[in-house]
């Protein structure tokens, strides 16, 4: 049985991995249509099918890392973490 300091730590691994996918799926899909990119034209590039594609970006499906990282790709994005110390002034 885990411990509720295990189970907080779980939570807290959840929500920010939801928060990193929801966010670069938002991105991908922003590009997508900034390009003028269907998502038939990116299924195609991708061998995500296109049904797949919609899911993730309608919320209903979570999309693994390595999937999102194979449509910024085809997109021509680079996906990079930046971290920022929250206690500088700067």
């Amino acid at each position: 049985m885990k411990s509720l300091d295990e189970l907080r730590e779980t939570e807290r691994e959840y929500d920010f991995e939801s928060a990193l996918r929801e966010e670069l799926t938002g991105k991908i899909r922003a590009y997508r249509i900034f390009k003028g990119v269907s998502i038939d034209e990116l299924s195609e590039k991708t061998n995500v099918t296109n049904k797949q594609i919609q899911s993730i970006e309608d919320g209903i499906e979570d999309a693994e890392f390595s999937v999102l990282y194979i449509l910024a790709k085809a997109l021509n994005l680079k996906i990079e973490l930046k971290f920022t110390d929250l206690d500088s002034s700067n």
